[in-house]
């Protein structure tokens, strides 16, 4: 559709609002997302190479592909993607903008960067890495130029999961890969497939390159010569720089068995931070004059003090880096190639003038926030698990457990309308009830025809009102569900039944207040009060109780600012509450409710060093809890309570294998303890306790498309 004042309107939704880049790869726009009142990045895919009508099927049927993968991953340091639209043929990719500066920028502005700051983004882009890869998710062009700096010294990963469709796609179907070589680990320059080693070799190379000021492989004349060059030849080595030269080297090994694991080198970045922690010199370019190294390192220091704070952005909403030698400005956004040769990808830099702002940078906030992959459990009349989940075509699916053998797939009304993970609980009369956040952003509920049944009425949907996560629900007291999910301006919104025939009738969604970035998570404490927990906008772990006929909150818990992802609630044998969460460094921290007076809350303390996903939680054998989260291997990581009080120790945690694509779910339905998660392959993997000997069983497969 084009308006009359020319501008094109995409999906009857995105407003292209002016191009800001535009290349051999396409178009990028600023664009207006009219149904939520946001600003976006649209990539629009057009024009590429001249392809006949099957390569263009295979084309945009490959955009939609990796899209759908990119928005698997829910990570604080992972540029989003909202939504893949087709109209007239062509693709066109809906992203999160975000305010910031590349890396490439900073270095190039600044030259080296202090050790500590390298040492603090490459942990940041690692964490960023390891929610891709337990999504399945490979990055394949990580560089200096997809590696953002928000104003608040948050690193983001942009282009995750998406590289191969920003270069020229003749070349992906003649085997020439596509990324840039500089930044290409050896392997897939042999043409060898991608894979997380590939990716922690391009981590090393970026690494190298903030602390040097120049990639490893920088300064061969054109892609081919520094391509041979990574493939036969050693990178030159630091010549300084402490443990990040031992980091950096090991990464940046020709041999991807000798490289370290993602988990190994989260632990040595660690370990350089606090070592780096206060240092100023910068590792420079041995043959870079030691006055100029010293300039730079000043310079530098202004700029990453508070890391950009200040600086003035376009009218456009995007953040603007500063030139040395009297260039113009430029405006960076997450976008298309500006320049695409001989497989070189690099993110879109256009020149422009500044204007003015007061106030430093902001974040546009996301219209709907992602999640991890994760089904939803629940036991039906009978004591069967029931599992739900989206399928990857939309469809939402419905599994059972009868008699200890799975009935099979069936898909639940509403067709392939459905987005992000379902919740699942018990009506009054006993049958169960799903609740699903549409593609349009309507909470749609759908229900057991009787208690047991394989057959379901709707979806209708609860109200006009947009939502922006995915639903949680609980039974109050009374037998009445009680619904919350993120509204569209990042409130807590919550919805409750007037009545409980069939499907019940509902309320209109209200907003509580504050400002959420995940979907929340319902609790019922044994005493019938119910609470709601979430995380922040600024990564504080928040709850929300209903008192005196009212809800209050939203009220912080301890832990400071540092999670990210979707936490998880369960009850302690003395009936008080715990609270689990991922933090940005891949712990899993617990807080719980301190006994005496309502609002004290201890913690948090680590129980899991190494996860990659949103935790899991229920009460195991004698009352103790039991948390699940997947590793960066794959495997599925637990631990438990040594006694069943809130506070008291945890045991060391053990692996339970497996190769997980997203986060664990866990059920205790009439006292079995059952475990599912999607494998990397796509289906739906099941583990369960064996009783009376205490062990799990391993993995088998429930099939499926997820």
């Amino acid at each position: 559709m084009t308006l009359p004042d020319g501008r094109r309107v995409i999906a009857d939704r995105y407003r292209l609002m002016a191009p800001v880049g535009r290349g051999g790869a396409g178009i990028v726009w600023r664009a207006r997302d009219d149904l939520l009142d946001r600003d976006v990045a649209v990539k629009e895919i057009a024009g590429l190479v001249a392809l006949d009508a099957d390569e263009l099927a295979d084309t945009y049927a490959g955009a939609l592909r990796e899209a759908r993968a990119a928005a698997r991953i829910t990570h604080s340091g992972v540029a989003a993607v909202y939504d893949v639209v087709t109209q007239g043929g062509c693709p066109y990719i809906i992203m999160e903008l975000i305010w910031g500066r590349s890396l490439s920028g900073l270095i190039e502005d600044n030259g080296p960067l202090a050790l500590a700051d390298v040492a603090e983004i490459g942990r940041q882009v690692l964490a960023a890495l390891m929610a891709g890869h337990a999504a399945g998710v490979l990055h394949r062009d990580l560089k200096p130029g997809n590696v953002l700096i928000t104003s608040g010294g948050r690193a983001v990963l942009t282009d995750f999961g998406i590289a191969s469709l920003t270069g020229d796609l003749s070349m992906t179907r003649t085997g020439v890969v596509v990324g840039t070589p500089g930044y290409l680990a050896p392997e897939r320059i042999r043409g060898d497939p991608a894979t997380p080693a590939a990716d922690l070799w391009s981590l090393g190379a970026t690494l190298y390159a903030a602390a040097c000021g120049r990639g490893p492989f920088d300064g061969y004349d054109g892609a081919i010569p520094t391509m041979y060059k990574i493939a036969t030849e050693e990178p030159r080595e630091l010549t300084a720089g402490g443990p990040l030269r031992e980091i950096v080297g090991a990464l940046l090994s020709r041999d991807p068995r000798l490289r370290p694991s993602a988990t190994d080198t989260a632990q040595a970045l660690d370990a350089a931070v606090e070592i780096l922690a206060g240092s100023v010199p910068a590792l420079a370019d041995p043959g870079e004059p030691a006055a100029e190294r010293a300039g730079d390192r000043r310079a530098l220091r202004t700029v990453t003090s508070g890391l950009l704070t200040g600086h003035p952005a376009t009218d456009a909403g995007i953040a603007v880096r500063p030139r040395r030698r009297g260039h113009h400005a430029g405006v960076l956004l997450i976008g298309l190639a500006g320049v695409a040769a001989a497989g070189v990808i690099v993110v879109a830099v256009i020149l422009g003038h500044p204007a003015h702002r007061t106030g430093s940078a902001a974040l546009v906030l996301a219209p709907a926030v992602a999640t991890q992959f994760r089904v939803a459990a629940a036991a039906d009349a009978g004591g069967s698990t029931e599992l739900f989940a989206r399928a990857t075509d939309g469809t939402l699916m419905d599994d059972t457990l009868t008699g200890g053998v799975w009935s099979g797939w069936i898909v639940l009304p509403g067709g392939k309308v459905y987005s992000g993970v379902p919740a699942v609980t018990s009506g009054a009369a006993g049958q169960l009830v799903v609740l699903a956040r549409t593609d349009d952003g309507k909470l749609a509920e759908l229900w057991q025809a009787t208690p047991g049944s394989r057959s379901w009425g709707g979806p209708v949907t609860l109200g006009a009102q947009l939502i922006s996560s995915d639903p949680s629900v609980i039974a109050g007291p009374d037998g009445h569900l009680e619904a919350f999910a993120r509204l569209s301006d990042g409130s807590l919104g919550y919805v409750t039944q007037t009545s409980t025939a069939g499907g019940g009738t509902w309320s209109g969604l209200t907003s509580l207040g504050g400002t959420l970035a995940s979907p929340p998570v319902a609790a019922m404490h044994p005493g019938g009060q119910q609470y709601v927990f979430a995380l922040a906008s600024g990564g504080a772990l928040v709850y929300y109780s209903y008192q005196d006929g009212a809800w209050a909150g939203p009220r912080v818990l301890p832990g400071g600012h540092s999670f990210t992802g979707v936490p998880a609630v369960g009850t302690n044998l003395d009936g008080r509450l715990e609270v689990f969460a991922r933090t940005s460094a891949g712990t899993i921290e617990h807080v719980w409710q301190q006994p005496g007076a309502a609002g004290r809350w201890g913690g948090p303390l680590v129980l899991i060093s190494n996860a990659v996903s949103n935790p899991a939680v229920f009460s195991a054998n004698g009352g103790r809890l039991e948390v699940f989260a997947a590793a960066a291997s794959g495997q599925i990581i637990h631990t438990w309570q040594l006694h069943p009080v809130a506070g008291t120790g945890w045991n060391r945690p053990v692996s339970l294998g497996g190769s997980a694509a997203g986060a664990p779910e866990v059920i205790r339905p009439a006292g079995r303890s059952e475990l599912f998660v999607r494998s990397r392959g796509g289906m739906i993997a099941f583990d369960h306790l064996y009783m009376p000997i205490g062990t799990w069983s391993g993995w088998s497969g429930l099939g499926g498309s997820f």
